[in-house]
């Protein structure tokens, strides 16, 4: 269930007005692609065959171009856990496919870091940050060449980033580390940390203010939203909102 939810948020993120919105891009992690839906017409117009297990997507902000978050990993049977599934030697890179949005197809697939969750893009749309999960990664990946990712950070243990967020202004990423239990603050360059702040459980999906002043936490096993003063890094206060929260946007 969470796996839908989380695909189901980047579907949003995708196509944040619909009335607007011509086509809605879906992840399909048991057949490895992405389908393009028609909403006028409620049909597929487009099939896009991306790797193994794709799930977050992100689009360009000029429509252009499509990002796919592609783990690369088995699925594994129950009771068996993600994390069991990520020490199987079978296990493959992460990578990011780069769909063009025009016309439906796979224009390249870039190698990033193992089990990539999510991504967010540069404030001058150039380059893209990835996270990966099971390596503790984050990648830099160039979106106006065909030049190969770069990995810039590797989260000291137990961090597991998940979602990622940019403060441009402030010159800020912020990182959910996962079963590390924190939220981090990266340099904008994604390179070095400039701090920790304990959220308690597990944070996956993060939302920042317009303003970059609150960083809002979903934490799933807790099953509370953590808010955040975000240039402080401190906890604000904590809610309780039901089991297994993965996502979160902000609203007005």
């Amino acid at each position: 269930m969470r796996r839908a939810l989380f695909c189901l948020l980047f579907v949003t993120l995708a196509a944040p007005d619909l009335a607007l919105a011509a086509h809605a891009y879906v992840s399909n992690e048991d057949d490895g692609t992405v389908a393009v839906v028609a909403l006028e017409s409620l049909t597929v117009s487009g099939l896009v065959r991306v790797g193994k297990r794709p799930r977050g997507l992100v689009l360009s902000r000029d429509g252009a171009r499509l990002y796919v978050a592609v783990s690369g990993m088995p699925k594994c049977p129950p009771p068996m856990t993600d994390a069991q599934c990520g020490q199987l030697p079978s296990e493959a890179e992460g990578s990011v496919s780069i769909i063009d949005a025009r016309h439906n197809r796979l224009r390249r697939t870039v190698a990033v870091g193992k089990r990539p969750r999510d991504a967010v893009f540069s404030a001058d749309s150039r380059t893209a940050f990835v996270p990966g999960e099971a390596d503790a990664s984050v990648f830099l990946v160039s979106l106006t060449t065909d030049n190969p990712a770069t990995r810039v950070l590797t989260l000291p243990p137990p961090a597991r980033p998940m979602s990622i967020a940019l403060d441009a202004p402030r010159g800020r990423l912020y990182l959910s580390t996962g079963h590390g239990g924190s939220i981090a603050a990266l340099g904008a360059g994604g390179d070095h940390l400039i701090g920790q702040v304990q959220v308690g459980g597990r944070p996956w999906g993060i939302a920042l203010s317009a303003d970059g002043e609150r960083l809002l936490s979903a934490d799933g096993p807790a099953g509370e939203l953590a808010v955040l003063d975000a240039p402080a890094l401190t906890v604000i206060g904590k809610v309780a909102v039901g089991h297994g929260p993965w996502g979160v946007v902000l609203g007005p």
